[in-house]
């Protein structure tokens, strides 16, 4: 793709069922960008333009008003907070049958807690730690717990409950914080 300089070829006669790319937005006020991926199969079928091979990022985007970086007021929360999360897992290979793994699927542990407006988990448009992609990747919430724990000053409490179920069994997790 001599005739498009920021281009990214990927050519491999391996199957691929997903890609990652790493970019730095454009300036402010540059406008949109738009991100386009082609699949060519067998060289004469090809897919782009489609579904999601296409995607339009702008400066601005409606869907994003009302984000914010950092709560906007300060809130005090009095006495304690009782939250039953119920997990009902739908992720089959019946269900999903494009996107399903070939290898086996994993749910992390479900972690609750709280804490102060000072301990940021996870910031909008901000790179995930090592630990919540330990999650995200591998199911795992040792390294994620971990974080957390060496940030004892703004947590407050902290529970998790056992790994998710397969689908179709749901999994309950009551959480009583203070």
């Amino acid at each position: 793709m001599s005739n498009c300089p920021v281009a990214v070829t990927e050519s491999t006669p391996r199957r691929r069922t997903r890609i990652q790319v790493f970019w730095i937005a454009p300036p402010t006020g540059t406008g949109c960008v738009i991100l386009k991926a082609s699949i060519v199969q067998k060289r004469i079928i090809y897919f782009q333009d489609e579904g999601s091979l296409t995607k339009k990022l702008c400066e601005q985007d409606p869907s994003l008003d009302g984000v914010t970086d950092r709560p906007i007021l300060d809130c005090c929360a009095c006495g304690t907070a009782k939250y039953r999360l119920t997990f009902y897992g739908n992720w089959s290979e019946k269900t999903h049958p494009k996107d399903y793994p070939r290898r086996a699927n994993h749910w992390s542990a479900i972690i609750g807690g709280s804490h102060s407006k000072n301990y940021v988990l996870w910031e909008y448009g901000g790179y995930a730690s090592e630990g919540v992609k330990q999650v995200a990747e591998l199911g795992s919430p040792v390294k994620m717990e971990e974080e957390i724990r060496q940030q004892f000053s703004g947590v407050f409490s902290r529970k998790s409950g056992p790994a998710v179920p397969p689908p179709g069994a749901p999994e309950f997790l009551v959480l009583s914080l203070t």
